[in-house]
């Protein structure tokens, strides 16, 4: 079974945690704060939740776990992509040329490198 962890940019600092995924809801249920807890003794952090992602149970060629929001290059290629989650497929995905590509389905982990984050470097998507 995969690890079920997840990753965050917290809000007070900016720095990125893992841990795993609790949703406190106050007393408005529109107000509603995410959170990343970060030690088996129930620390948390407050999170940003537009960079939450999930673990996907793979690692790229180095070791680094990939989680949503990774961007990824094949080796060898000239090809880059951000990891998502297909609810449909359920399973993570990446597209290339509008081709379609199923995380570990249709290309093996060590094939790919991760190369930054949807959050910190949005500029290595764009072509020149």
């Amino acid at each position: 079974m995969r690890e079920m962890i997840f990753r965050g940019i917290r809000k007070d600092n900016g720095k990125r945690v893992e841990g795993y995924y609790l949703c406190l809801h106050h007393q408005q249920p529109d107000d509603t704060e995410l959170h990343i807890i970060v030690d088996e003794h129930g620390g948390y952090n407050p999170v940003d939740p537009e960079t939450v992602g999930e673990f996907t149970g793979l690692t790229d060629k180095n070791g680094r776990k990939i989680f949503e929001g990774d961007i990824i290059e094949i080796v060898g290629e000239d090809a880059r992509s951000f990891v998502r989650y297909d609810s449909v497929e359920t399973e993570f995905y990446m597209t290339f040329d509008d081709a379609y590509f199923g995380l570990g389905r249709d290309s093996m982990s060590r094939e790919i490198e991760i190369i930054g984050n949807i959050h910190d470097n949005i500029d290595l998507l764009e072509r020149e």
